[in-house]
């Protein structure tokens, strides 16, 4: 079964993983302002990666 969200067309369990890691980023890394990738990093614990992808949330959302 495919559903559609804003970012696209996801298979249902890619929709909900992709749902998870939202609710994740904003959970584990509530406040941020111009925050850089490492700064990120060391504050939150959290890996590049899942910095960057909060990173793009808040340009998209513009908090």
């Amino acid at each position: 079964m495919k559903t559609t969200s804003l970012s696209g067309s996801y298979p249902w369990d890619k929709f909900q993983e992709r749902q998870a890691d939202v609710f994740a980023a904003y959970l584990l890394m509530p406040r941020m302002n111009n925050s850089s990738v490492q700064e990120i990093v060391n504050r939150f614990s959290v890996t590049e990666k899942f910095a960057n992808f909060r990173l793009k949330l808040l340009e998209a959302f513009k908090q």
